[in-house]
């Protein structure tokens, strides 16, 4: 059976969540993102809820970039972390940080690019903020969110695929 899981691990279709929150955003993300490839017509996102609700994911990208001297095509890749408040309300002093998943391997980490979600900064409703971001041996990674709302104190652990 362990087997099988890491089969599907490699591929893509079998990820980790935080909480059930985290759960059901992924499965709309999922939904979203396969209807947008259907090309199906506009993709009505869910209503705004009530607050800050920070959600985090990991965008990656392999774009062409020109030939080599043998005519081969070359290629450039961007990956990101990108963290979006899909709530009404500003989040205040939000903090990002990331974790590797328990029993994760020794040797697996990440880097930042030349930026690091390292200082607090406030997030709009319906804004993003992106951060380059390189997973080395991991699946997955924890973003554990801290912000403040209408002064009281909010905290979140989300699991995202890498």
């Amino acid at each position: 059976m362990e087997k099988f899981r890491t089969e599907l691990q490699k591929i893509g279709l079998l990820g980790g969540y935080a909480n059930p929150d985290d759960l059901a955003y992924q499965v709309r993300q999922a939904i979203e993102h396969d209807l947008r490839q259907l090309s199906l017509g506009a993709v009505k996102g869910p209503k705004a809820k009530a607050g800050a609700v920070i959600r985090s994911r990991f965008h990656y990208e392999r774009n062409p970039n020109g030939f080599t001297n043998q005519g081969k095509q070359k290629w450039s890749t961007i990956s990101r972390l990108v963290v979006a408040n899909d709530g009404d309300a500003t989040a205040e002093g939000l903090t990002v940080s990331v974790s590797k998943p328990d029993g994760a391997d020794e040797g697996a980490g990440f880097r930042w690019g030349a930026s690091a979600p390292d200082t607090p900064f406030d997030l709009l409703p319906g804004a993003n903020r992106e951060w380059p971001f390189l997973p080395v041996g991991l699946d997955s990674v924890v973003i554990h969110s801290e912000w403040v709302e209408a002064g009281k104190a909010h905290s979140e652990d989300q699991m995202i695929t890498v």
